[in-house]
């Protein structure tokens, strides 16, 4: 299966690098400020495919299935008729990124931190990547901490576990004390260079950050801040990009955008409204 991953993933890399050298997609001018992810300009090329794939979709999705009907709403609202129906107030939903895998997701949908005979096990899609993600445990999510990898499989050897409260606002984060290494020089000169989510405790254990969940697909607990995703006005990209300071500052506005959502839809976005194929 990881063979498989890997040539997929080639795949998708070359198929993206051709349609940027044939002109099919470009980057968009917003790129210079940090950019939005999977925001693309199209080509004359582009615009085709693009509209080819969307009627193929729509055809098969909706038209070929009497079960399914469309419905077309307008995406724009007036701020008080959303506020007064709790989308502002109580619609958010937590999100967070695994650092181990770079993959999203919901905070409410991810399994509970699960300590078993004082270890934590982690899955890797493959040999070759537990291997990466035991490098990066060690260098920067949990420097000098014990990690044995057997195949595709890591273990983390815990001492002590503290809660973390994710319904607190902002969410709490416990304390998830690891075994550190074996090798007392290696183990000194990881902690002296960690990163804040980790620290070495006063009795030799690494401590490193936890919200009490995991990666649904690793078991990883190394995550980054769970941050509140209102699913009618924002969307989060990544850390780096501009949308968190934006949309600090536009949750007040005269009319909301249509955001994203953990599920797949069928709604084709725009200015002027979204419609959808909807079971009957």
């Amino acid at each position: 299966m990881g063979s498989r991953l890997k040539a997929g993933a080639g795949l998708l890399e070359r198929v993206v690098d051709l349609c940027a050298r044939r002109g099919f997609v470009f980057q968009n001018g917003g790129s210079a400020y940090g950019g939005m992810r999977g925001c693309f300009d199209y080509g004359p090329l582009g615009v085709e495919v693009k509209r080819n794939i969307r009627a193929h979709w729509w055809r098969h999705v909706v038209q070929l299935r009497p079960e399914v009907v469309a419905l077309e709403t307008p995406l724009l609202l007036p701020a008080r008729l959303v506020k007064a129906s709790g989308h502002l107030d109580n619609f958010s939903d937590a999100y967070t990124n695994c650092k181990l895998a770079g993959a999203r997701f919901r905070a409410d949908k991810m399994p509970p931190l699960i300590v078993e005979d004082g270890r934590l096990q982690l899955r890797a899609p493959d040999k070759q990547t537990a291997k990466a993600w035991e490098a990066d445990i060690v260098r920067m999510h949990a420097p000098g901490a014990r990690v044995q990898r057997s195949g595709r499989s890591l273990s983390l050897f815990v001492r002590a576990l503290d809660s973390a409260d994710m319904d607190a606002n902002p969410p709490r984060p416990g304390l998830l004390t690891l075994e550190p290494s074996r090798q007392p020089r290696e183990t000194a000169a990881a902690t002296a260079a960690s990163p804040r989510s980790a620290c070495s405790g006063d009795d030799g254990g690494v401590r490193v950050k936890h919200y009490g969940v995991v990666a649904p697909d690793s078991g990883s607990p190394f995550l980054t801040k769970p941050k509140a995703c209102n699913s009618m006005f924002r969307v989060w990209t990544s850390i780096i990009d501009p949308a968190e300071r934006l949309a600090g500052s536009s949750g007040g506005g005269s009319g909301g955008g249509g955001g994203g959502g953990d599920s797949s839809s069928s709604s084709s976005s725009s200015s002027s409204g979204g419609n959808g194929g909807v079971e009957s």
